[in-house]
């Protein structure tokens, strides 16, 4: 007997002498499948900034027809399902609040509605990203007990400051920094207000320049050593207000710079407010590649005199974190030198259009910080 399939009957009856009464009326049946799936094994719930990401093994039965997803704020339950159908064995739930602990399990179901008993339970804590931030001053001084000069890096999580560089472990003293991108656990590109000699490198490194240090070992003893990683002067930044006052590596190897005045370079100008895109093919002492407008600044609010970019960060939801020279005042936020202000792009480049978040993302007078942030980082 095949499920599925419909079977028509009828039955006659027959007496001793072997002799059969007329057929019944007809009856039929289908048999159908009433055997579930194993439960699914393997569920592993992993936590992010409002999100959950569910993954568990593929069930093997050739009949199966998906997944349902089980969640609940207690562990055992009682679950609520909040997706069903689920065609593969993942999931990410976007419906939960940081900081709130969620228990999960998922069961199968096969092409007949057969289900199968709940997984394994697992849970995770969605928790947002917080505040890291990598940054230099530009007036030496005390900073959260920290005596900081020019040539340090701090790093601050929201709570605690901390040394990330030291630079006067590795020769930097008497230099300030004014750009700056942690570009892995071990490397850190820095640019200067002054030219000057920088171990390791032959000649004078200018405030055009980009020099890369990597780490032997970081914090408040710092040792490593410098390689130049971006001549300015090679691809045209040489006058005076070139200098180099913000940089950051992007995910695909192109170079977001600022400079602290207006800057004319091969196929595009702008003004200290704004941000240009390099884009090498090769980098070091011999440096090439080409030049395109990144964000208008002018577009956007960035107009008066204290408002000249001087940090910025890019996160990887492609969100970008300013700090300026003084104090700005853009459409739903206004702050001073020392305070990092975020920008949500809807456009790029000359037309460059979003909005502001209506809240700083650092704080400095609240947070201790009177100097200006002369370069800043956001990992």
């Amino acid at each position: 007997m095949t499920n599925d399939t419909t079977y028509f009957y009828v039955v006659s009856a027959v007496d001793s002498s072997a002799i059969e009464s007329a057929e019944s009326s007809e009856g039929s049946a289908t048999p159908t499948d009433t055997t579930p799936p194993a439960a699914p094994t393997g569920l592993v719930a992993t936590s992010g900034d409002g999100q959950v990401s569910l993954d568990w093994d593929d069930n093997a039965e050739g009949d199966l027809d998906g997944y349902n997803v089980k969640r609940a704020t207690s562990s055992g339950g009682p679950y609520s399902t909040i997706a069903t159908g689920v065609s593969v064995s993942a999931y990410t739930d976007t419906t939960v609040t940081n900081d709130t602990t969620y228990f999960y399990v998922v069961s199968a179901v096969d092409t007949h509605g057969n289900e199968s008993a709940n997984s394994s339970e697992d849970s995770a804590t969605p928790q947002g990203a917080g505040t890291l931030l990598y940054f230099t001053v530009g007036s030496s001084g005390t900073v959260g007990g920290l005596n900081v000069a020019n040539e340090d890096v701090i790093a601050f999580d929201g709570t605690a400051f901390t040394f990330l560089f030291d630079g006067s472990d590795v020769g930097l003293s008497g230099f300030k920094i004014d750009a700056m991108d942690v570009i892995s656990a071990t490397e850190i590109l820095l640019s200067f207000t002054s030219s000057g000699t920088v171990p390791d490198i032959s000649g004078s490194v200018d405030d055009s320049d980009i020099v890369k240090f990597t780490a032997t070992q970081l914090g408040a003893t710092t040792s490593g050593s410098f390689d130049m990683y971006f001549d300015g002067s090679d691809v045209n930044l040489s006058s005076s207000g070139e200098d180099v006052d913000a940089v950051k590596l992007t995910s695909d190897g192109r170079l977001l710079v600022s400079t602290r005045g207006s800057f004319s370079v091969s196929g595009v100008s702008g003004r200290d407010e704004d941000i240009v895109e390099f884009t090498p093919t090769s980098l070091g002492s011999s440096t090439s590649g080409s030049w395109a407008l990144y964000f208008d600044g002018s577009d956007v609010g960035l107009t008066g005199s204290g408002e000249d970019v001087d940090g910025v960060g890019v996160d990887s939801a492609g969100k970008i974190y300013l700090s300026t020279t003084g104090n700005f005042s853009v459409s739903g936020v206004s702050g001073k030198d020392e305070d990092v202000f975020v920008f949500t792009p809807t456009t790029l480049g000359s037309s460059t259009s979003g909005t502001f978040d209506s809240t700083l993302f650092f704080d400095g007078s609240a947070e201790g910080v009177s100097s200006d942030l002369f370069a800043i980082d956001v990992p």
